[in-house]
């Protein structure tokens, strides 16, 4: 219940935020949810989510973000992130907020990052965290979006974590935690509405790879997912 708790306190927040972009058109607001249901090697079944959405102008956004990966184990991971973004460039923000780690620990951390398009249209997302114990980390998301039809679409993606120093609370060691890799293929029944099936790849590295084996978890995994993206 408390990911349920912090994303309807930060979407009441979203809700009362006064106008962001006086300067530029009126506010608008914008909500990319994905949740889909995988299935691993060893049959492992896990449930996995990422939702954002903002409300402001071209200018300058109010973000809300929510993320996580749910097996009903000591790995479930779930957060909450409220940003403030500013636009520089014509496809980039800079972002700065906070978040609040629910699962399997509670951490607050400081957040500042990057969002946008790269060349070649490639799609980034980067940031930086400073949580309430003085730790560093760090993730970078980079996906990119194929074409194959007018509805049918392809989007392979990575994902690389890091850390500071460990936390065993979190399960993560030193260095570079974890990477994943997939693909997801959508069919769009509309531009609000696309179901897709996918194909991840994810690997505990060092430190840890030897914590999530002493929890009696897998370190490296590969899934077969269904889910749907919903636009509105």
């Amino acid at each position: 219940m408390r990911p349920l708790l912090m994303i309807a306190t930060a979407t009441a927040a979203l809700s009362a935020w006064p106008v962001l972009a006086m300067d530029g058109p009126a506010p608008n607001s914008f909500i990319l949810a994905r949740g889909d249901i995988g299935l691993s090697t060893d049959f492992g079944a896990s449930y996995d989510w990422d939702a954002q959405g903002w409300v402001g102008g071209d200018e300058r956004r109010l973000w809300l973000k929510s993320a996580g990966d749910m097996t009903a184990g000591p790995t479930d991971r779930a957060d909450v992130q409220v940003l403030f973004s500013r636009a520089f460039g014509d496809f980039w923000d800079v972002q700065a907020g906070l978040r609040q780690t629910v699962e399997p620990t509670s951490r607050t951390a400081a957040v500042v990052g990057v969002q946008g398009l790269a060349p070649y249209w490639f799609e980034v997302d980067a940031a930086a965290f400073l949580d309430d114990r003085g730790r560093v980390s760090a993730r970078l998301e980079v996906s990119y979006e194929l074409t194959l039809t007018q509805r049918l679409f392809a989007e392979p993606y990575g994902v690389v974590r890091a850390a500071g120093e460990a936390d065993q609370q979190l399960l993560e060691g030193s260095g570079v935690t974890d990477v994943e890799a997939g693909v997801r293929l959508r069919y769009e029944f509309s531009r609000k509405v696309a179901p897709y099936v996918g194909i991840g790849w994810s690997s505990q590295r060092g430190e840890t790879a030897r914590l999530w084996e002493a929890a009696g978890e897998d370190s490296e995994e590969t899934t077969i997912r269904l889910g749907l993206r919903l636009l509105l």
